[in-house]
């Protein structure tokens, strides 16, 4: 993973700037979508004044000077979100001939002046892999199914076999439609009744 910084300002225009602050509130989809193709992991903006800040994580094989403009080719809707952002600024007085976001000098890195002054003990990069960016699928998304009536059935347990087998930790366990859940409690020597189990 790379990171970069850039700068740049808006014009001074008080109605300009508060249109470029709600824009950036409600990102066109197609935008962010081409942004996330040519290898944008993370972006964020800051302002200051009429002064913005960049901060960027992309992939380690992204090149500014080609997937920047890749991106506008990828859909219209980046074309016209470039357009309108742009006529809103204006470069940074530092600002190279032919440059609009300025890219900034790196002068300090924390993980890098710890390891070097302090050791080996200071936090580091989480490490989280361009998959892990990308991959937003979860089993959590999944809807709940409901257990319905007649699906399980209860079967008794004797307490003389669990108290021999779980004396001081009993364990219960609940299998439903093949997903397992294991509860442990501090119940002492105290026995089950009746436990649920599939059909």
């Amino acid at each position: 993973m790379k990171s970069w910084a850039q700068t740049l300002c808006l014009k001074n225009d008080e109605a300009g700037i508060l249109e470029y602050k709600q824009l950036h509130r409600n990102c066109w989809p197609e935008v962010l979508k081409a942004l996330k193709t040519v290898g944008i992991l993370q972006l964020k903006i800051y302002l200051k004044g009429r002064r913005l800040f960049m901060y960027m994580e992309t992939v380690d094989d992204f090149r500014p000077e080609v997937d920047f403009p890749k991106h506008m080719q990828i859909t219209p809707a980046a074309v016209e979100w470039g357009r309108v952002t742009s006529a809103l600024q204006e470069t940074a007085p530092e600002a190279g001939s032919g440059e609009w976001w300025t890219f900034m000098e790196e002068v300090y890195d924390f993980q890098d002046q710890y390891l070097k002054y302090v050791g080996s003990d200071g936090p580091v990069d989480l490490g989280v892999s361009v998959e892990t960016y990308y991959d937003r699928k979860s089993t959590s998304s999944k809807k709940p199914r409901l257990v319905t009536p007649g699906e399980i059935t209860l079967t008794e347990i004797s307490s003389s076999c669990l108290n021999s087998t779980l004396s001081q930790y009993p364990i219960l366990v609940c299998v439903v439609s093949g997903c397992a859940g294991i509860l442990i409690g501090l119940w002492g020597g105290r026995s089950f009744g009746n436990v649920a189990q599939p059909n």
